[in-house]
């Protein structure tokens, strides 16, 4: 098979790894593997009371965190689900409860309505197709934790980017583009590991 990361033009290089990695994430996608990713992230802490926590909910073949959402709300965290506010503009995270109202957003995606409260996160666990050895980050190609990630550095803010992901998603090399943020750590089914 050819070495998709390697194209020339980075643009073509990603896209040609989404296709790849899409193909390989809806095989892996069960729920065994799924319970495994998301105790790995249980185990990332023991006492998680006030912690804030940005999570996200997921669609398709991504890991569902709903589990753990409902488990670290119950262990005592403060935990948020992004908003897409505009198109280009950073992700809000609004706080979740239970029996809070959702609204389901222009990109099918389930998020808390407006008069939730917002919040921002300590650790973020993100959605991605792929993520590589150094910790970059692949993306479905918006930006928008890119640019959310971007802006709390710039003024300050540093949280922890934790990667949830089957272990399939895990690949040699994904090619970085000027915006791209690396991530602090993925959690699988099989491991945890730490980037920096």
């Amino acid at each position: 098979m050819t070495d998709v990361t390697r194209l020339s033009d980075p643009v073509a290089a990603k896209v040609a790894l989404r296709r790849m990695i899409l193909k390989r994430r809806r095989r892996a996608h069960t729920v065994w593997r799924t319970r495994g990713v998301l105790r790995q992230a249980m185990r990332l802490r023991r006492d998680w009371r006030g912690v804030r926590i940005g999570l996200f909910a997921g669609f398709g073949s991504e890991v569902d965190p709903i589990w753990l959402v409902r488990s670290l709300t119950r262990r005592g965290a403060v935990v948020g689900l992004p908003v897409v506010v505009a198109d280009g503009a950073p992700l809000i995270f609004r706080r979740y409860r239970p029996g809070i109202r959702f609204e389901v957003s222009a990109m099918g995606i389930r998020e808390p309505g407006p008069r939730v409260p917002v919040m921002r996160p300590d650790i973020v666990f993100l959605p991605l197709l792929g993520v590589d050895r150094r910790g970059m980050r692949l993306g479905y190609g918006g930006g928008f934790y890119d640019r959310t990630i971007a802006r709390w550095r710039h003024g300050g803010h540093r949280p922890k980017l934790v990667g949830m992901a089957y272990e399939t998603q895990y690949v040699p090399h994904v090619p970085k583009g000027p915006h791209d943020q690396a991530l602090d750590m993925l959690v699988t089914e099989a491991a945890t590991r730490r980037f920096r």
